[in-house]
């Protein structure tokens, strides 16, 4: 028999969704459990066969055989629906064997539907006097055994005896015991089934009970009912349940006294014992058939969608996986885990799924009913990330159908914002512990003004959100621009006449982007804090809020995205940086102890319109530029991969920014915002490049060097650092030629399924937020993160008399030439790196606002141009810039610049 089984060849298992759950008489090649079917058939033979030859001998002592046939396996591994088949299964082996045995199948008995004190052993009477019943009603019997058939329930249902009579105390068949004798019960319930038999003109019976196993409260009784009453040769129980279930019932029933339940009657360990010998006589091991398990089932799988039967194609299961996968995940490689999702555990869980989100629903282009239904995925199997990947999914693909302009951003999205999972109320079956996560030993031990952020997190102690998240952005000391260092940029936006200015202001850009202090703090006074959340966001939702719709070749079209980019981009910078310590709380005041007094003649407006103006007009043109590189993937399918790159990225951001805080002083004391920013697009671009190459890749950090050459020049960096080198450049052609757009040209040797993600990967690289990087003014490197200790304010400073300083007299204004040693205040100050105040700018200028609001108006003209003249020659001594330093003072902007 063994031989016979393993030559046996397989055929496919063939998931056909136009058929509905639970069909019977299904098709050999629908069948998932073909060796267990085998194995069925055999047992079946085997013990109908035994019951054949018992048929003649019949007494006054009836045989007892336990000759259940038990269909074990877990919840959802198809037992019902294989019982549901084993006539069909037992009627093509008959046939196919040529066997000269005859069976009855009854319907199946489900032991959850008893009520109250219903007693099995009367449903077991009841069922078979039913089967009886329609088999003589259909006119194809002999009515000659109906007599005896009759005679013989009327004994048996006797000697069950009456209900009111019996002991309420006690339940099932013991109650039946105390009072008739067990022998007779059994020795009338033998003659009932053989005169059954008789009229189905059969040699067995086969009587299906499933689920026992489920019915907890009643689960004992019913398998005690089995062993007592079901030991009849001609009746052959087909039992299905998991094995694993019945042991704990029957050993608590072994343990308990059933007067009282508290009282342990015999010890746990032989409560073992005597359960493994009463299931090994109820249910004997050689009838005992397991389920395969469903992921051994699988690889053998076959499924035909919805529609017309001659026109469907046949997709394995492996297929239907990795489009399931790429439909949900997008160009997602599985790297660290990222596509994880809740598989099915059974062939229930299978079915369901594959009708859910069947082949053609994954093609849809409304994907919005997808994820409602990947949500109620996510709540059966209760999985907290692929709920919340579900619901932000949904919020991205909802996003489309509302107003023309609206548009999406991460703060709104569920997986991004911690504060909107705190409030989500459905249960976080995995949930992490926000406040856990956020304070512990992953932030610098040695950070101060971390450890003081960390305070306003208390509020978060009892919270939980669905998802591990990176450490928020912290302030940190030394992650900041000093005033001086911005005013030493020339990033002025209004011209000498007090217009805006009209020309692109690239430093302007890079400071909007990579910088905010539009925060509470309890100094009055804020600084620039470098934060990396909205350069991220800006990638992210260039990518989420992409128009596939493009119409490159309309010009009005292509106007309405630089207005429609322009309001986002309005709209982004007003607010905080989205993944902050401010965004979190926003109406905080935080003691970030400025190292010193800022004073309101050096600040800046928070955000230039030129950025805005410039940045929407060159998002705008890449869409258009790279619109056939995004059009392989929908914009819902992008979260994942932007999810999973924000999480890998700020988690490296926090570890270098912790390394430079530490460091500082040593190893990153030229460190410029330009070679930050350069940091955070190495990692950024090498994450997304991690998370769509083939295996292997390369985990090592990208960006932690402290040699700014290298930093500065990507063609040296990528030659020195293996991820670049082997993560980006799987994807590019490197040559030298093109070291200076190094994401020009994809590599021709690249799979036809790699190349998308390669289009995918060139766009990112080549975003606006990047490519601001590549501006000639900023190789060497601008806006320092560190004051410059040794730098050389005046190099002629010793060198300046009081003869050279005579030229700073004017003559038509009765202006005096500024004295020695007031210059040399000015060049004390500078050295110190201290300010210079109102009262500077005044003397530097040689005029106060009296001076100058009693000028002529014919002369206010010529008498700034020589009051700009003496302050332009004093900033050339003192070896700073006046456009950018002075005129961006307040001094200048309220009485001069206008006029």
């Amino acid at each position: 028999m063994i031989d016979s089984i393993r030559k046996r060849e397989k055929m496919p298992i063939v998931l056909d969704l136009n058929k509905v759950d639970f069909e019977r008489n299904i098709q050999e090649g629908e069948i998932w459990q073909q060796d267990a079917v085998f194995e069925f058939n055999q047992r079946l033979e085997k013990t109908i066969k035994q019951a054949k030859k018992h048929k003649d001998n019949e007494g006054n002592n009836p045989t007892i055989i336990h000759d259940a046939i038990f269909i074990g396996g877990a919840r959802g591994t198809g037992k019902t629906v294989f019982l549901q088949n084993i006539k069909g299964f037992w009627k093509k082996y008959k046939d196919e064997n040529d066997l000269d045995v005859k069976a009855h199948f009854c319907d199946s008995i489900d032991p959850t539907l008893l009520v109250d004190h219903d007693n099995f052993a009367n449903v077991i009477i009841a069922h078979l006097y039913n089967e009886v019943e329609t088999y003589l009603e259909s006119k194809q019997c002999n009515a000659v055994n109906e007599d005896s058939f009759y005679q013989s329930l009327r004994v048996v249902s006797k000697s069950l005896g009456k209900r009111e009579n019996l002991d309420d105390d006690l339940s099932g068949l013991d109650r039946v015991i105390k009072y008739r004798s067990g022998i007779q019960l059994v020795k009338h319930f033998d003659s009932y089934i053989n005169e059954c038999r008789k009229i189905l003109g059969v040699d067995a019976i086969v009587l299906p009970i499933d689920d026992i196993d489920m019915a907890l409260a009643r689960a004992y009784d019913v398998l005690d009912i089995v062993r007592r009453l079901l030991g009849c040769p001609k009746i052959i129980p087909i039992i299905t349940g998991d094995l694993e279930l019945y042991e704990p019932i029957i050993e608590n029933r072994f343990t308990k006294d059933e007067d009282d339940k508290s009282n342990e009657i015999i010890g746990s360990q032989k409560a073992e014992q005597l359960t493994q010998e009463y299931l090994k006589k109820v249910i004997p091991h050689h009838n005992r058939i397991s389920l395969e398990p469903i992921d051994r089932l699988l690889p053998g799988m076959i499924i035909y969608d919805f529609g017309d039967t001659e026109k469907r194609e046949p997709l394995s299961y492996k297929d239907y996986i990795t489009k399931f996968i790429s439909c949900l995940f997008g160009p997602l490689n599985s790297e660290e885990r990222s596509c994880d999702w809740p598989m099915p555990d059974s062939a229930r869980e299978v079915t369901q799924l594959v009708r859910d989100f069947s082949p053609s629903e994954l093609k849809k282009e409304n994907r919005a009913e997808l994820w409602q239904r990947y949500i109620v995925w996510a709540r059966l199997k209760q999985n907290s990330v692929a709920y919340s990947n579900a619901v932000t999914a949904l919020q991205i693909e909802n996003s489309k159908v509302k107003e023309n302009n609206d548009y999406i951003t991460l703060n709104e999205l569920h997986s991004f914002n911690p504060i909107l999972q705190m409030n989500d109320l459905t249960p976080k079956w995995q949930g992490k512990p926000f406040f856990a996560e956020q304070v512990s030993d992953k932030l610098n031990a040695d950070n101060e003004l971390v450890k003081r952020m960390s305070q306003h997190f208390e509020e978060f102690k009892n919270k939980k959100i669905y998802r591990s998240m990176p450490i928020i952005e912290h302030f940190y000391g030394k992650f900041k621009l000093t005033s001086e260092s911005i005013t030493d940029e020339n990033i002025q936006e209004t011209t000498s006449k007090g217009k805006d200015q009209d020309s692109r202001n690239d430093k302007r850009m890079l400071l909007d982007i990579f910088t905010y202090n539009n925060y509470y703090d309890l100094t009055l006074k804020t600084q620039r804090q470098i934060f990396f959340s909205r350069a991220y966001e800006l990638l992210a939702i260039s990518l989420l809020n992409f128009d596939f719709k493009l119409e490159v070749e309309n010009k009005d079209y292509l106007d309405k995205r630089v207005h429609h980019w322009n309001s986002i981009l309005k709209d982004l910078f007003s607010r905080t940086p989205f993944y902050t310590v401010p965004a979190l709380f926003p109406t905080k005041a935080f003691n970030i102890g400025p190292e010193e007094e800022l004073t309101d003649e050096e600040e800046i407006k928070l955000v230039s319109n030129i950025t805005i103006r410039e940045l929407s007009s060159d998002i705008a043109a890449w869409e258009v530029k790279y619109l056939s590189n995004l059009e392989y993937y929908k914009n819902d399918s992008l979260m994942p991969i932007i999810y999973s790159v924000f999480n890998k990225s700020f988690t490296q951001l926090r570890l270098l920014k912790d390394r430079i805080q530490k460091n500082a002083s040593d190893k990153y004391e030229n460190e410029t915002l330009t070679d930050l920013a350069l940091r955070f697009k190495y990692i950024v671009i090498n994450a997304f490049a991690t998370f769509m190459k083939p295996s292997p890749v390369v985990l090592q950090n990208v960006a932690f060097t402290s040699n700014l050459n290298l930093i500065r020049n990507f063609g040296e960096h990528r030659r020195y650092s293996p991820p670049l080198r082997d993560n980006v450049g799987y994807f590019f052609n490197f040559t030298e030629s093109k070291s200076s757009e190094p994401f020009i040209e994809i590599n021709d040797d690249l799979k036809d399924d790699i190349k998308p993600k390669a289009l995918l990967l060139q766009a990112i690289a080549n975003h606006p937020i990047f490519k601001l990087l590549e501006s000639e003014e900023f190789k060497n490197g601008v806006f320092y993160v560190l004051p410059q200790k040794n730098k050389i304010i005046s190099p002629i400073a010793n060198d300046i008399s009081e003869s050279v300083l005579e030229n700073t007299k004017i003559t038509e204004l009765n202006i005096e030439p500024i004295q020695l040693d007031e210059f040399k205040i000015f060049q004390e100050k500078l050295k110190r790196r201290k300010k210079l105040n109102i009262s500077d700018h005044r003397l530097m200028f040689g005029v106060d606002e009296e001076d100058i609001n009693a000028w002529d108006e014919d002369a206010k003209v010529k008498n700034k141009q020589l009051v700009i003249a003496r302050a332009e020659f004093i900033c050339e001594l003192l070896n700073i810039n006046f456009d950018g330093r002075i005129t961006q003072v307040k001094f200048f902007n309220e009485n001069l610049q206008s006029i």
